[in-house]
């Protein structure tokens, strides 16, 4: 599986997921609604009862706009022409780093703290090749 297929798999579980828990809380928001106008107006359990009922309810409309946000990242990458080449799986095609920067790193050079002594000039040639020490790159 690509990264982008893995990607918008992983955003369409998500949206399921919210989806899920949006009906889950409409039901108990509207549990506990009915329970709240069973009791006495006058009642603190009334307040009590539809103090959680409207929690649910927030809390279902919170899970339903996760949801439409997933959904919608999905399908931008299901729909991308950039997402939809065969074989390509670049995800530096759907966002290009701005100008200047890089994923390759340089070449490494060591610098030294004050205090710090001195790198032996004798390393392994590999070493100094990686820390930049006694090649024409660095020092």
């Amino acid at each position: 599986m690509t990264a982008k297929a893995h990607l918008s798999s992983l955003h369409l579980r998500q949206a399921e997921h919210h989806i899920a828990k949006s009906k889950h809380h409409a039901a108990l928001a509207e549990h506990y609604g009915t329970i709240a106008q069973e009791v006495p107006e006058n009642s603190n359990r009334r307040e009590g009862l539809q103090k959680i009922a409207d929690a649910h309810k927030a809390m279902g409309e919170h899970h339903d706009g996760e949801a439409d946000y997933h959904t919608k990242c999905a399908k931008t990458l299901r729909d991308s022409n950039k997402a939809m080449m065969s074989g390509d799986d670049d995800l530096d095609a759907l966002a290009p780093l701005p100008a200047g920067l890089s994923r390759v790193v340089p070449t490494v050079r060591a610098v030294l703290r004050p205090g710090q002594r001195e790198l032996p000039r004798d390393m392994d040639p590999t070493v100094a090749k990686v820390l930049g020490v006694g090649t024409d790159e660095g020092d």
